[in-house]
C-alpha cells in the first residue's frame, strides 16, 4: 500500500501539474524517471513537460515534481483523475483523486476553475521512508465532471533506498 501512497502523490502531482501544460510532447526519459503523452484524444489539457527533482526519488526525502502546459478549456469543479499503478508484479486497484479538492489540498499556485492559458505548477511530496525501492509504472488520465477526456500521462520511474 506504501508504493501505492507513493503513485498517487506522484500521480497527484502529475495531473494537478498538467493542468499547467501547451503542445503534447511524445515522451522524455532521464536515467530514472521517463513520461509520456498517451492522450489521443486532444484533451484540453496538453502535457508540454514533466520534471522530477532529485532525478532518482529515494524513500524518505522531498520529490519536486515540476508540469508545464496548456488549458485550453476551462477546467470546473467536479474535474478528477484516475490513476493506476504496478509495482513489478503487483497491480494496485485504480484510485480516483477530485482534481480541483487536491489542488486546494495541496495549497497549490493554480485553483479551479482553471481558466484556459498557458500554466507552470510546481508541487513537492514527500516520499514515505517504508516505499520498497523497486520500478514503478502509472497512468493517470484526467476527465472534466462531464467525464470528457482532458489528459493522459504514462510515467516510469524507479525509487532507490
Amino acid at each position: 500500500m506504501v508504493g501505492l501512497r507513493l503513485v498517487l502523490a506522484l500521480g497527484f502531482s502529475f495531473f494537478t501539474l498538467s493542468l499547467a501544460i501547451p503542445q503534447p510532447v511524445d515522451s522524455v526519459s532521464s536515467q530514472s524517471f521517463s513520461w509520456k503523452n498517451c492522450d489521443t484524444s486532444n484533451g484540453i489539457v496538453n502535457v508540454q513537460d514533466i520534471q522530477i527533482s532529485p532525478d532518482s526519488p529515494q524513500a524518505g526525502k522531498n520529490l519536486t515534481v515540476t508540469i508545464r502546459g496548456q488549458v485550453t478549456s476551462t477546467v470546473q469543479e467536479g474535474a478528477y483523475a484516475t490513476v493506476s499503478v504496478k509495482a513489478g508484479l503487483v497491480t494496485y486497484p485504480s484510485q480516483k483523486v477530485d482534481i480541483c479538492q487536491e489542488a486546494r489540498n495541496s495549497n497549490l499556485s493554480i485553483q479551479c476553475p482553471v481558466a484556459p492559458g498557458t500554466y507552470t505548477v510546481v508541487d513537492t511530496v514527500s516520499i514515505p521512508n517504508n516505499v520498497p525501492k523497486g520500478s514503478y509504472n502509472a497512468q493517470i488520465n484526467g476527465y472534466t465532471a462531464d467525464k470528457a477526456s482532458m489528459f493522459c500521462v504514462q510515467a516510469t520511474f524507479d525509487v532507490s533506498a
